[in-house]
């Protein structure tokens, strides 16, 4: 009686300490069962489809697991992009598959996965991590027949104290080049939505302007063309057509100062005749 009563003891004992192990094993079972979720109600990922107004953002598109999520884009969803430490709004046209974003979720999510719910904001990374501040302006001026010797031809900003890039032909092909880099913002930092800079465009030389661009926004790299013609001048003249200018014309390099100095001449020659006559 006793050896079974020792017996049903020992048994005892054993199924207490295997109960722990047992609960263990259950519980990790059941956490591996669960799907995982987006850290913070947000996915910093890489866009992988874009159907409708529904983006997936996947932190590692090749896992089949991680995070990963659909965010419904709103009308209330900010859309912006980054680059460097200036965010600059964006819209839905902008969102493309391949991208690099941070995309967080507004309001409730659906317990599924990928999680799902509506977008709060959805921001473009800048993979560069530099800062996109300036925007390179190209310059073409076609040349018609040959310009005087003396010509010179330059892109010019007339605003930030005048900035301008001169004109080359070093092909000899009658088209002159140049390109000059220019502020996209304000000096200093830009809070999110800064809108980038308006600049005046100009194509001039030294007598004049040969065509004006008017106002233009910096919003990205741009390519400025006009044609100007020496046609008519023999080699001389201010250019017809493409040339224009905001002020009174200027003379031509050859032809203005002959005719003040003749006429100059002849004043002269007049005023000693008169005063001859008034001695007699």
């Amino acid at each position: 009686m006793r050896k079974l009563i020792l017996l049903v003891a020992m048994l005892a004992m054993v199924l207490v300490g295997s109960v722990p192990a047992l609960a263990q094993s259950t519980l990790s079972g059941d956490q591996g069962a669960n799907p995982p979720e987006s850290d913070g109600g947000s996915v910093r990922g890489i866009i992988t489809d874009i159907s409708g107004s529904v983006v997936l953002v996947e932190a590692d598109p090749s896992a089949s697991s991680g995070p990963k999520g659909y965010f419904t884009v709103t009308d209330e969803t900010e859309i912006a992009r980054l680059e460097g430490d200036i965010r600059i709004r964006a819209s839905f046209e902008d969102l493309e598959v391949g991208q690099q974003v941070q995309a967080d979720y507004a309001g409730p999510i659906a317990e599924s996965y990928p999680p799902q719910g509506e977008a709060g904001s959805i921001v473009i990374l800048d993979e560069g991590g530099e800062t996109d501040r300036e925007a390179t302006l190209s310059f073409e001026l076609e040349v018609e027949c040959d310009p005087p010797a003396n010509a010179a031809f330059f892109g010019f900003i007339p605003a930030e104290g005048g900035i301008n890039a001169q004109l080359t032909d070093p092909d000899e092909d009658g088209v002159y080049t140049g390109s000059v880099n220019v502020p996209k913002f304000p000096p200093g930092p830009a809070p999110p939505g800064t809108e980038p800079v308006s600049l005046p465009v100009q194509i001039v030389q030294v007598r004049g302007v040969i065509k004006d661009f008017g106002e233009v926004k910096i919003d990205g790299d741009k390519t400025f063309k006009a044609t100007v013609s020496f046609c008519d001048d023999n080699g001389g003249g201010s250019g017809n057509g493409g040339s224009s200018s905001g002020g009174g014309k200027t003379l031509p390099n050859t032809g203005g100062v002959l005719p003040i100095t003749l006429g100059a001449g002849a004043l002269l020659v007049a005023g000693g005749l008169l005063a001859r006559r008034l001695g007699r």
